[in-house]
């Protein structure tokens, strides 16, 4: 503070604070020989005055610029006889309270802790005890109900002291609304939306006879002791590795639904049964075709054989042909398949021989073909 301000504070007789107490919930207005009467007490917005006497609050003022007088704090007036003469037949001109300035704005994340604990009964890990701390909306709403509280203890309020206490006070209500719920005590860790829904849905009227407002609880942390911790880590590891071991339980068997040796061998076995029976088709296609073609020589070189019946057996041939979107039989002339290839071979229609068919006469029998 600049030796300006030291002169301007000493002079000016009025009761007012400014940025010092932007941070604090309650702040003890320093007053070594008492206060004034007459003077003006400025309120910030979003702070109230408490005058306290005796360890009890006698007025509060509301944010603006009051002056101090018997119409303004009568409690104090009352309690301390400021409108009694005294024997000179004078007035009192100073009096000595406390004044608390109040923070009355919300504070979104105060921080809160309790220091008492709760205590679960589990199955899995036994006995467990632990503290729970956490972050919360918080507003002081009844000034007088709250300072009340705690002056009944101690002859003085430190902004500090006040904070803890307030934090565990909202901690241990937390704390007892978890504990006599029907959670378990590992839906701490696993299932905290359930936790905030569980402590949200009581802790504003809990806390209300206190004169503070609390609201949008969490919990960031549990402090248990190290023995649990152990017992706790012990627990989850174990169910880590009985979860593991099932994951691969579960995906051998989904290896072996997609990827089986037995189905495996008997597919290889039908598509083997496939190739034989297609070869044995094949062979049996290749001995008709050979069986054919020894019977057509035997008959062509028959002699004894009408040659009218050999070229009717000749002229009803089949021969198949393929495309691509269906497959037909014909019945061809196999005469004029012959006839029509230079590669092939025609029958001499008097004597059965076979002979090139570009000839236009048998070689062997001289017969002029047509």
């Amino acid at each position: 503070m600049s030796i300006l301000s030291k002169i301007k504070e000493f002079f000016n007789k009025n009761i007012e604070c400014g940025e010092e107490i932007d941070n604090e919930i309650v702040y003890l207005y320093p007053a070594k020989r008492g206060h004034s009467v007459g003077v003006n007490i400025v309120v910030k917005t979003g702070f109230v005055a408490c005058f306290v006497c005796g360890n009890k609050v006698t007025d509060v003022l509301f944010p603006g610029k009051h002056k101090v007088n018997g119409s303004v704090i009568p409690g104090v007036y009352k309690k301390l006889k400021l409108g009694v003469p005294n024997k000179k037949g004078n007035l009192p001109k100073k009096f000595k309270c406390d004044i608390y300035f109040v923070n009355t704005q919300i504070i979104s994340d105060f921080e809160f802790e309790s220091n008492i604990p709760f205590v679960f009964k589990t199955e899995e890990i036994g006995k467990v005890k632990g503290y729970v701390g956490g972050i919360c909306k918080f507003q002081i709403c009844d000034a007088n109900t709250l300072l009340n509280y705690y002056l009944s203890e101690q002859p003085r309020i430190k902004s500090a002291n006040l904070i803890y206490e307030v934090s565990s006070y909202i901690g241990n209500n937390a704390s007892r609304l978890i504990e006599k719920s029907e959670l378990k005590f590992f839906d701490l860790l696993s299932k905290p939306n359930d936790v905030y829904a569980v402590v949200n849905a009581e802790i504003e009227d809990d806390v209300s006879g206190l004169g503070i407002a609390v609201k949008e609880v969490k919990l960031t942390n549990l402090n248990l002791p190290k023995k649990v911790q152990k017992r706790m880590n012990e627990y989850l590891e174990q169910k880590n590795k009985e979860k593991n071991n099932e994951e691969e339980f579960l995906s051998e068997n989904d290896i072996k639904s997609i990827y089986n040796p037995d189905e495996k061998i008997e597919t290889l076995d039908i598509l083997q049964g496939l190739e034989n029976q297609s070869n044995a088709n094949t062979q049996n296609v290749d001995n008709v075709v050979m069986q054919r073609r020894t019977t057509n020589t035997n008959v062509l070189f028959d002699r004894s054989e009408p040659l009218s019946d050999l070229i009717n057996d000749i002229k009803t041939e089949s021969a198949v042909q393929e495309n691509d979107e269906n497959s037909e039989t014909k019945e061809l002339d196999a005469e004029s398949v012959l006839n029509n290839n230079k590669d092939y071979k025609k029958v001499c229609k008097f004597c059965g021989e076979l002979i090139d068919a570009n000839f236009n006469y048998c070689p062997k029998c001289g017969y002029k073909q047509e």
